[in-house]
């Protein structure tokens, strides 16, 4: 969809248009408000602030889903090294000490 005004010609499908970085926003929220004041622009203003809103929503969604990963691969180490001494353990008493403790 692409939409022309007299002085701008913005391509909404344009390459990386709906993609968001945190660090790169491009046009922050006081930035936005200082637009103009007009009932369209008010609306525009309303949207963008609506999008800023969701997107900083999401970020903060992403970056708590990152830390829980981060500690549920702590864990899975943890109990992957527990799951490794109990095993090998096991068997030598099993084979190894066992048997040995039979024979004195």
């Amino acid at each position: 969809m692409q939409r022309q005004t007299a002085d701008h010609d913005y391509d909404m499908t344009a390459p990386g248009h709906a993609s968001h970085a945190a660090d790169s926003r491009c046009v922050s929220l006081s930035q936005v408000e200082r637009l103009s004041t007009s009932s369209s622009h008010e609306q525009m203003l309303a949207a963008l602030r609506r999008i800023i809103t969701r997107y900083d929503v999401q970020d903060a969604t992403a970056q708590l889903l990152h830390e829980w990963r981060r500690l549920a691969v702590v864990v899975d180490r943890f109990l992957f090294w527990i799951f490794v001494v109990a095993t090998v353990s096991s068997t030598l008493l099993i084979l190894v000490v066992i048997p040995v403790a039979r024979w004195l």
